[in-house]
């Protein structure tokens, strides 16, 4: 504890760095002697001079001032005016140095003022500021002391003020530079007092900021306050019965402002209670309730409101609590506690209106600890109500009853294949659940698809977070942003790569922020490893003769790919099928056939089927749309893109027509670029598809020379319309395939229709 002794505490001096050396002086260095209100002439006439001064302050608790100035514009040198004292050894201690404007062109006027507390040897080192320049130009060099002569400075002359008594208030300013206005005020009874400074500062501007300090009558600082709110400085404070002295001064003590008034009241608070229940040991005893209701308040300084309740009861414990505040400006922080005094929860709420809502995994004990305090920087000058309901619940899930899932190493296995794991809950704040499935190798070697699948029953306070890790990497992830706005369903899949080996892949659950729970509402989550299907089904399209399968395998060991770009910072690379549409080959395959009729050619394709095989999987087929005919150099091809699609199908399935301008592979899934989506077409509702036949996707959907002649590779892609009443609506599987058809009109000597 800080102690003062019927005098002012000591000036708190700011030390300011400077450039270039600032050695005090040695024994051989020559010192003159300043006489009070007198000028002392001096010169830095060399390079690196520095001339020193001293003076033996008698004086006590005063303010010395210090002038260095010169006559000089555009003065060569930069006065640098350093200010030491000397200590019981005889070290010269710097407390305050100060400069000249750098390459000013005026002349240099310094003011310095120090704090004098004590009878001392003052030191003062005039110099150049970077020891680099002299002149033969003269500096003049002054000292004088300014003094408060209001005669309130200390504790002995401190001003009487009556607690609750208006009339008594008293008005001052800070008259001076180092001024301290000290006031003196009794607490008949122990209870909660107020100190109230409102500071009323000069219209037209000023530096000066108050500080308060409190002490009691044995020089013990009890409080003290630099910064008010609106000019209004509060000290509430539990004060046993005494004297009690509160000193206001300006803060740093630099700055007065005569024309800048404040007045000092003392009052007495009516509180519900005053240090009842501000440690564990004197915590209130929250009586047993399903939810346990707690009221109240901090009303002063240092108020800490702890209570102990029961959590009493066997199985997985959580505690479900709610915060409510008082609508002011301030902030509150909460912390809970268990018996062996392990922190289980802090969190700083602001004022307002927004009630906070968390749940807690108890802890150690049969009893737990709350306690409600101002947040850190917080001053407490109005009661800062608060109410709280807590609930002790018993959460039914086995694993975290067992404690399994909570890591990596005690994930639970999942079957692929199984009925989901159901009665799980993410039940408190922090709340994890592991689990992990193995990816046997098959035979003969190939790719395999991985399906997770979570969802609740209702609107939750979790908002899901799924992820799938291979190792510490996350392969991908998703997440519920708004779990109280209806049921939550998260599904995902991706491509496991060929391995002769098992492979082992987790499944991370957790709330997306970690901060909420739910007991009341669980989550079911399964998985399933898929193999590609081999064949297309008998459905009047993958029976026909020359229809063509774009099987998954025959996928993976294309060699072509492209660049879809997503975004500015997100894209995807495919593989992409570069035969079945190539209609340039010297032998066509008998599946392509050619027609040609009143000079335009006809190019059929076969009908091509294939599938989703995981998530985002999409299929891309490159197509030539350069001259059928290599000598011509005006053409252009009709285009007519037909879909099939049976009833019943999960994915919206859809195409795509891009044009490749650079022909550098690179493709943008958005209409915004030279390589972009042109033409498109497919089922965009979520409801599970009836039969589509589409044909013509767009009016006059045709591709001439001008963009063919330079960059004649163009691509189809076939995927699912992933986003569908403004939300995401990823599907995939092997329930019912895509047909597309590709047919092109081939007319040379135009470049365009012709209307």
């Amino acid at each position: 504890m800080k102690k003062l002794y019927l005098i002012i505490p000591a000036l708190l001096l700011l030390i300011f760095g400077c450039s270039g050396s600032d050695n005090p002086s040695r024994d051989e260095d020559p010192v003159t002697e300043l006489n009070l209100r007198q000028d002392a002439t001096g010169q830095i006439a060399s390079v690196g001079d520095v001339d020193w001064y001293h003076y033996r302050v008698a004086e006590a608790n005063t303010v010395m001032e210090i002038s260095c100035r010169s006559n000089t514009y555009r003065a060569d040198v930069d006065l640098l005016v350093s200010v030491y004292e000397e200590n019981a050894s005889g070290e010269k201690i710097r407390l305050y140095a100060d400069h000249a404007m750098e390459d000013s062109q005026l002349p240099a006027d310094i003011k310095l003022y120090i704090y004098i507390d004590t009878p001392k040897d003052i030191y003062i080192a005039v110099r150049d500021l970077k020891d680099d320049e002299c002149s033969d130009n003269n500096y003049y060099l002054k000292i004088d002391f300014t003094t408060s002569d209001q005669g309130n400075e200390n504790f002995s002359q401190a001003v009487s003020i009556t607690v609750d008594d208006e009339q008594s208030c008293q008005v001052d300013a800070i008259n001076s530079i180092g001024d301290v206005d000290c006031f003196r005020f009794t607490a008949a009874t122990d209870g909660i007092y107020e100190v109230k400074v409102d500071y009323t500062p000069y219209q037209g501007g000023t530096e000066v900021k108050l500080t308060l300090d409190l002490y009691d009558s044995a020089g013990e600082l009890i409080d003290n306050l630099a910064t008010g709110r609106d000019n209004q400085y509060y000290m509430r404070l539990s004060l046993l019965a005494g004297d009690y002295y509160v000193l206001v001064d300006e803060n740093g003590r630099n700055d007065f402002d005569n024309s800048s008034t404040y007045q000092i009241c003392i009052n007495s608070i009516d509180t519900d209670e005053n240090r009842q229940n501000d440690t564990a040991g004197t915590a209130t005893l929250v009586s047993a309730g399903s939810p346990m209701e707690i009221s109240g308040s901090l009303d002063y300084s240092g108020d800490q409101d702890w209570y102990r309740f029961s959590t009493t009861g066997s199985g997985l414990k959580v505690l479900n609590l709610t915060f409510t505040v008082a609508n002011i400006n301030f902030k509150y922080q909460i912390n809970v506690e268990d018996a062996d005094n392990n922190l289980l929860l802090t969190h700083d709420q602001s004022g307002g209106i927004t009630v906070y809502a968390t749940q807690i995994r108890a802890g150690e004990g049969d009893y737990h600890y709350l306690m409600i305090e101002a947040a850190d920087g917080q001053a407490i000058t109005q009661p800062a109500s608060y109410e709280v309901s807590l609930d002790v619940l018993t959460i039914t899930d086995p694993n975290d009853a067992a404690n399994l899932g909570n890591s990596p190493d005690t994930a639970v296995e999942l079957t692929a294949g199984a009925a989901a794991v159901s009665d799980a809950y993410i039940g408190f704040r922090g709340d994890v659940d592991w689990y992990k499935i193995s990816v046997p190798a098959v035979d003969p070697i190939q790719a395999q698809v991985l399906e997770i699948d979570l969802q609740n029953s209702a609107a939750s306070d979790v908002e899901y977070y799924l992820s799938i890790l291979y190792g510490s990497s996350i392969v991908k992830k998703v997440f519920d942003s708004n779990g109280e706005d209806g049921a939550t369903h998260l599904k995902m899949s991706i491509l496991v790569p060929k391995s002769d080996q098992d492979l082992t892949y987790f499944f991370k659950v957790c709330d997306y922020q970690g901060d909420d729970g739910d007991s009341a509402i669980a989550y079911e989550i399964k998985a399933d490893i898929k193999q590609f299907i081999t064949a297309l089904p008998t459905d009047g399209y993958g029976d026909l003769a020359d229809t063509q399968y774009y099987a998954e395998p025959n996928e993976l060991d294309e060699t072509s790919t492209i660049t879809l770009q997503h975004s500015s910072i997100q894209e995807t690379q495919y593989k992409v099928n570069s035969s079945l549409l190539d209609f340039h080959q010297d032998t066509l395959p008998n599946w392509i056939t050619t027609t040609t009729a009143e000079g335009l050619t006809t190019i059929s394709f076969p009908w091509i089927g294939g599938y989703m095989d995981y998530q985002r999987d999409m299929d891309f087929f490159e197509v030539n749309l350069g001259p059928y005919v290599a000598t011509d150099t005006d053409w252009y091809y009709e285009i007519k893109m037909e879909l099939h699609v049976g009833d019943g199908s999960e994915v919206e399935y859809s195409w795509e027509f891009y044009r490749d301008s650079n022909q550098d592979q690179v493709l943008v899934d958005r209409p915004s670029s030279a390589s972009c989506i042109f033409a498109g077409n497919g089922d965009t509702t979520p409801e599970a598809t009836t039969e589509i036949n589409l044909s013509d996707g767009f009016d006059e959907f045709w591709v001439g020379d001008a963009w063919a002649a330079d960059s004649p590779r163009f691509y189809i892609s076939m995927s699912d319309f992933d986003f569908v009443d403004n939300a995401p609506d990823d599907d995939w599987g092997g329930n019912l395939p895509y047909y597309f058809k590709l047919t092109l009109i081939y007319h040379p000597g135009e470049s365009r229709p012709a209307n």
